[in-house]
């Protein structure tokens, strides 16, 4: 846990703790905050305790097959990385990677669970549960995400910043994408 906060609010600190730790315990940790990850973001809605009891098996089942594909998508994901910076002839392994996408993922799964919070419909009526305040959340999980990952990979791989930019491009395009389409459809509709 001490690895995990130091990433996120020093990262330097946290880069120096993290390549200091033993590469099996950081995949064991990684894979348990995937896994962690993958669970808490698929059963979010809670669907699954309907009142439909001939339907709660197939639910069951999707909410597991989605657990799955959270984590496949970040093992899809820690992999182009890794070859990215072994491209650049970085020095890390491929759990080093995966762990650090991991624990550089945790802003964005703390503001997930704050925006699920704020959108309870008690709390629909407060000053401060406007659009513009949970997209600064937003933005400001993933900033802090990014600075986190782009350190982390600086330090773990050994390159300059523009390498290390290059390597987290994977990140960065989607994430620039759904910005973007958010945009263009706010002006668009508003």
């Amino acid at each position: 846990m001490k690895t995990l906060l130091l990433l996120i609010f020093s990262p330097k600190k946290g880069a120096l703790n993290f390549q200091n730790r033993f590469r099996d315990d950081l995949y064991k940790e990684g894979m348990f905050l995937a896994f962690l990850y993958g669970i808490v973001h698929a059963l979010r809605p809670l669907e699954i305790f309907n009142n439909q009891d001939h339907l709660m098996f197939p639910r069951a089942l999707g909410k597991i097959w989605e657990i799955c594909l959270y984590l496949l998508t970040f093992m899809v994901l820690s992999f182009i990385i890794y070859k990215i910076g072994q491209f650049f002839k970085g020095n890390a392994n491929y759990k080093e990677t995966f762990a650090l996408l991991m624990y550089t993922y945790f802003p964005i799964f703390c503001c997930g669970l704050f925006l699920d919070f704020l959108n309870n419909p008690y709390l629909y009526n407060f000053e401060f549960n406007t659009n513009l305040f949970k997209a600064s959340i937003f933005i400001l999980s993933w900033l802090l995400s990014i600075r986190a990952l782009l350190i982390g990979i600086k330090k773990i791989y050994d390159l300059n910043l523009k390498k290390a930019f290059i390597t987290i491009l994977p990140i960065l395009i989607p994430l620039l994408g759904v910005v973007t389409m958010s945009i263009y459809l706010h002006e668009l509709y508003f």
